[in-house]
């Protein structure tokens, strides 16, 4: 139960931007292309209250997800402590100690980035493309077609592009 607090705080996040990018078209549709500021009013102030209750969630979901973390970056450094702990002392005579800080040091750094927060990025690119996806849609099929058949080209061109750099990187060093 408490490892899927992150993911619905997320989701409410998530959500919360949904409805204010549909909020904005409804203030403008109304306001600007028909001249009702009265039901406007009552539009920012939902959005102001979601907004905060986002604000909210936001900081609550930073807690749970840098709580989580720690907790398991501990276990990874206990785990791994417990292993040096156990090499042979030939293998302590042969490294230098400083290799080993360093490389405890770095490899649980990467180990943060890549079980906090790459996941958490994941996670929220797929549950935005899942809630944007039906609103757009309604909003403008013809639009949201065309953007779904030029991502695919974008995507590409972007990794080509990536490729290109990181080659053209390792000749220059």
């Amino acid at each position: 139960m408490a490892r899927s607090r992150p993911g619905r705080c997320l989701l409410l996040r998530t959500l919360y931007t949904v409805v204010l990018a549909v909020s904005v078209k409804l203030i403008i549709d109304r306001v600007v292309a028909g001249g009702e500021t009265g039901s406007a009013d009552g539009i920012v102030v939902i959005l102001a209250a979601g907004y905060l209750v986002s604000a909210a969630v936001a900081v609550v979901a930073g807690y749970l997800a840098a709580t989580a973390g720690a907790r398991i970056l501990a276990d990874v450094r206990t785990a791994s402590f417990e292993h040096l702990q156990r090499l042979s002392v030939g293998y302590h005579a042969q490294t230098q100690p400083g290799d080993i800080l360093a490389r405890f040091s770095s490899d649980v750094a990467q180990l943060s980035q890549g079980v906090i927060a790459s996941p958490t990025r994941a996670l929220h690119t797929v549950l935005a493309l899942a809630m944007f996806l039906p609103v757009v849609l309604a909003l403008e099929w013809r639009l949201t077609l065309l953007a779904m058949v030029a991502m695919p080209l974008a995507i590409i061109i972007a990794r080509g592009l990536t490729i290109e750099t990181t080659v053209a990187a390792g000749r220059s060093a």
